[in-house]
């Protein structure tokens, strides 16, 4: 895959990011508080299908630029993935360390 390709990705997941982005650090406080990690799993996968719905059912024109590139429907949907299990997992690791550190200190 190349670099330019990744960058469309990175545009596509762009123009989307801020529900995921607020649904992971909601799902990282959750397993803070709690400490049950299936619920916000399975709330990750419901946001992460509600809005690629969205996507593609209100947002098909907007989606021609991506097809004009030569990206097939499920390749933006498994980069669109990829990109937010990246961020999900950040969120968590991010949480990992403050808890750590609030530990040492």
């Amino acid at each position: 895959m190349g670099l330019k390709r990744i960058q469309n990705l990175l545009l596509f997941y762009k123009g989307y990011c801020l529900m995921p982005i607020a649904v992971s650090a909601c799902c990282a406080w959750l397993f803070y508080s709690f400490g049950d990690l299936t619920a916000q799993v399975f709330t990750k996968i419901a946001s992460d299908g509600l809005l690629l719905f969205f996507i593609f059912s209100f947002r098909r024109q907007e989606l021609y630029y991506y097809y004009n590139l030569h990206f097939t429907k499920r390749s933006l949907v498994l980069g669109y993935l990829v990109i937010d299990l990246l961020v999900f997992s950040l969120w968590f690791w991010l949480l990992k360390m403050a808890i750590w550190l609030r530990a040492c200190l």
